[in-house]
């Protein structure tokens, strides 16, 4: 059912979300002589230029205050999960575009993934009373499916948008309707696959191609930020996409 797996899908934000805001927390918790000592560290005069002209971005001081690593260690930072783009670009977004503090990057961070994941449920819930079982036969979770891909591409109006609360109310939506997408999606590959013994395997390609995608999503927007020097065309990137996947979903399904 769509809203089963729009639940789990909204677990994965939520969990991101919390993750997002502790990150924050863990950052304003830190003893700050702990930060002087890693502003001591960052400013050794063994690291390359190279270094310093990325500390703009990476806010090593912040993150060393964060982890607290001991002597010896080595540290790998990551992030994975639903909503690629959003997870590893937006923090660095909100406080290179709109000047906001490694805090409270962090905190804006967890409210879109946090409202989504309750967004997405009751958008799941939503179309399980609507997409009825004639309703299905006739295309409707098809349709449902590409409305809200093209619901996701409304990310484009972002650079447009200079309130800040605006942005985030809106990504909020953009991360429930994406949330709620890809429950339909999978429910859609169950509604088109002929033998139910294919489910599995069907279930498992979707689940590759997606995920392959999701992991070029940063990839990709760090190149196109890098050649551009602004933001802005990455969302218009991330707009771009959705529509193209309601178009295919209306075509090629």
């Amino acid at each position: 059912r769509s809203m089963e797996r729009a639940t789990f899908m909204a677990a994965k934000s939520l969990i991101s979300a919390a993750l997002g805001l502790l990150l924050s927390l863990g950052v304003l918790a830190a003893p700050s002589a702990h930060a002087q000592d890693f502003t001591a560290l960052v400013a050794a005069p063994d690291r390359t230029e190279a270094d310093r002209q990325a500390d703009a971005k990476r806010n090593p001081v912040a993150l060393l205050a964060f982890i607290a690593p001991k002597p010896g260690w080595q540290v790998l930072d990551m992030a994975a999960g639903g909503g690629y783009m959003l997870l590893t670009w937006l923090p660095t977004y909100l406080q290179q575009a709109k000047g906001l503090s490694v805090m409270n990057a962090g905190i804006m961070q967890a409210v879109p993934f946090g409202a989504a994941s309750i967004l997405a449920v009751g958008l799941g819930k939503l179309s399980d009373r609507v997409l009825t079982k004639e309703a299905v036969h006739a295309g409707a979770r098809r349709t449902t499916l590409a409305i809200m891909l093209a619901g996701v591409s409304a990310i484009l109006a972002v650079p447009l948008i200079n309130d800040l609360w605006v942005i985030i109310l809106l990504l909020a939506c953009v991360r429930a309707l994406g949330l709620a997408g890809s429950a339909l999606n999978f429910a859609l590959v169950t509604d088109l696959v002929r033998s139910r013994s294919d489910i599995g395997k069907l279930t498992s390609i979707t689940v590759i191609g997606g995920n392959t995608f999701g992991l070029s999503a940063p990839i990709i927007t760090g190149y196109v930020v890098a050649l551009t020097g602004s933001f802005d065309p990455a969302f218009v990137v991330a707009g771009i996409l959705p529509l193209i996947g309601a178009m295919a979903t209306m075509i090629m399904t």
